[in-house]
């Protein structure tokens, strides 16, 4: 039995040239509901800019979405190996 959180924090403000950008993390933590303790976690770093604001968000749910679709079953995984 075990609970898959994830956590985005992101801050989003504009530059003096007009960029817009999109900084922050996503951190997701497996945790291991029978013994009460997390099993593991790990984070990503979000970094996207574009010239407008809605340009700027979809990059960031595009970069939120890469690695949940390409790198998270690895991570999983790699919860369950020994150090």
């Amino acid at each position: 039995a075990y609970r898959l959180e994830a956590d985005v924090q992101l801050d989003e403000f504009a530059d003096q040239n007009g960029w817009h950008w999109v900084r922050g993390g996503l951190q997701i933590n497996l945790l291991n509901k029978a013994e009460g303790r997390s099993q593991g976690s790990h984070r990503w770093g979000i970094k996207v800019a574009a010239q407008n604001p809605d340009t700027a968000a979809q990059r960031a749910r595009d970069a939120i979405d890469k690695p949940l679709s390409s790198g998270l079953r690895d991570v999983i995984i790699g919860f369950g190996t020994p150090e």
